[in-house]
């Protein structure tokens, strides 16, 4: 994970809703586990200055992006179609491009459900020549099943895969980053989130 850097990073985050929450069924992970290294994810990514993309799909059916991950967020987006695979949508492709032209080739990318928007989406990254990190401990879906089998397509089409805290040490890459007091404080405040 050399290669990972907060330079040439950021990190993406599909359909953090309410109603899809609610939806994560039975896998390795609760709700509450999921949120709770989502967020960290997502603070470790504000200390450290790597853009943050939060998409949601149809939120009048499923609820804005959850507040505590939004409010940390360089860009917020619904998609202006319901389309699963966050690609699809001309807006959302403007914005990653414009990461792209900044040096950003590597994605960071958490979603639910994990066999649909997130999936599609990262897999899409890959086919269209990104560097794809999936954070499998902020992902989830219906069942466990949809869960297991969404991260083997994903890895074997070329998702790398981590974890929250993994990620977030491969872009610290040192203690002595000037970073690194704010980060450990996370970690230590989320020390048995998975």
């Amino acid at each position: 994970m050399n290669s990972i850097t907060e330079k040439n990073s950021f990190l993406m985050l599909a359909d953090f809703q309410p109603k899809m929450l609610e939806g994560v069924g039975s896998i390795e992970l609760t709700k509450d586990q999921i949120l709770a290294a989502t967020k960290a994810m997502v603070e470790c990514a504000s200390i450290m200055g790597i853009p943050i993309l939060i998409v949601s799909i149809n939120e009048q059916l499923n609820g804005q992006t959850f507040n505590e991950l939004a409010s940390k967020a360089t860009v917020v987006m619904e998609r202006r179609r319901p389309v699963f695979n966050a690609l699809d949508d001309p807006a959302v492709v403007e914005v990653i491009n414009r990461y792209h032209d900044e040096g950003r080739t590597n994605c960071i990318i958490g979603g639910l459900w994990t066999s649909i928007c997130m999936s599609f989406t990262a897999q899409s990254l890959v086919g269209h020549g990104w560097k794809v990190f999936g954070l499998y401990d902020c992902c989830g879906d219906v069942t466990q099943v949809a869960h297991k089998y969404a991260i083997e397509a994903m890895t074997k089409e070329g998702v790398i895969p981590s974890t929250w805290s993994a990620i977030t040490f491969a872009l610290l890459n040192s203690w002595d980053n000037i970073r690194a007091k704010q980060i450990k404080e996370v970690f230590v405040k989320n020390l048995h989130t998975p």
